[in-house]
């Protein structure tokens, strides 16, 4: 058995499991960093008088843009294909 970072043991089916549902895992992440992104700049379209928000809000849309470029990689290596954002996200 392997040890998790909690200390449990994990099974190796359990492990198995969890590495060959990896990659569908992946979507709603990847789904949740597009919408953080979408809506920072939507912000930043709002309020794009104001300097402060705007600097701050432009940092944390390129942060989420690569956060979700970061996740599309994974998926495309594991899956080689993308799926459709799941409703509700």
């Amino acid at each position: 058995m392997l040890a998790s970072p909690s200390h449990s043991p994990s099974s190796p089916d359990c492990l198995e499991c969890v590495l060959d549902h990896f990659g569908p895992s992946l979507i709603n992440p990847a789904s949740a960093e597009k919408k953080a992104a979408g809506m920072v700049l939507s912000m930043l379209s709002r309020y794009s008088d104001r300097a402060r928000l705007v600097t701050a809000m432009s940092e944390l849309a390129v942060e989420e843009i690569v956060h979700f470029r970061d996740v599309v990689k994974l998926i495309l290596a594991r899956l080689r294909q993308l799926g459709a954002d799941e409703k509700g996200l």
